[in-house]
């Protein structure tokens, strides 16, 4: 397995040049920037005071073993972790096309293919739902339905072909918009559920959606409170 992890970066777009900052610090070079928009509960911005604005999704790509000292350093300078303050999800990758292009990716940094392993099975999944311009309110709010937490929304356009087009039954060079959800892993399944029926094939939005595994996760402070509470209510 590749000493190599993609990192998903989520934050207010005030905070995107500061996190590209500390990650350049790191040596962590490869790093694209897309401008998304957040869609949070409005009880959840009521209760920690917070307001609905901009988003920018980060993607670069580190060694998986020099991940800890990052995230310390991320902590210290922008208080990650802290409400407001943005998320980080890791995903382990399994190949890379070339030694060339990992070179690329994480040129400054020493990594090396080590054993694969089962990695131990994180509490959290990252949803990624795909669906036509202008409808993505169908998927929000059937995500919101399922008790999703929040969702960042980036503008995409399609490609593909006249035999993709046919068989998923839309035009996929049309605009799109990219739904990313960040949910507990018992979760995922009521939320995927909740998207094919309210926003999939049958509907305007004709959403595609799937999940991601995530290896490591730092910010998702009101997914671990709602877990606590929960297990509190069971308790009692």
């Amino acid at each position: 397995m590749l000493d190599i992890s993609l990192m998903l970066t989520i934050t207010d777009r005030a905070l995107a040049e500061d996190y590209a900052r500390v990650f350049r610090r790191h040596d962590v070079s490869a790093v694209l920037i897309a401008l998304g928009t957040g869609t949070a509960k409005q009880e959840t911005l009521d209760l920690f005071g917070l307001e609905e604005n901009e988003k920018a999704v980060l993607l670069s790509f580190t060694a998986t073993h020099h991940l800890p000292r990052l995230v310390k350093s991320l902590r210290h300078h922008l208080k990650i972790g802290m409400p407001g303050r943005g998320i980080l999800l890791t995903i382990p990758l399994r190949s890379i096309g070339g030694d060339t292009a990992a070179r690329l990716l994480i040129e400054h940094l020493h990594t090396e293919r080590t054993e694969e392993t089962m990695p131990e099975e994180m509490p959290f999944e990252l949803i990624i739902a795909v669906a036509n311009e202008g409808y993505v309110d169908l998927v929000v709010d059937a995500a919101q339905k399922a008790q999703a937490t929040g969702a960042t929304i980036v503008h995409a356009r399609g490609v593909g072909s006249h035999e993709m087009r046919k068989f998923f039954g839309f035009n996929i060079s049309d605009e799109k918009e990219l739904v990313f959800i960040v949910c507990r892993r018992d979760c995922r399944n009521r939320i995927m559920k909740a998207i094919m029926a309210d926003a999939g094939q049958k509907t305007k939005a004709k959403s595609i959606v799937f999940s991601l595994p995530v290896s490591s996760a730092e910010g998702l402070w009101i997914l671990e409170r709602d877990k606590e509470q929960e297990d509190e209510e069971i308790v009692e």
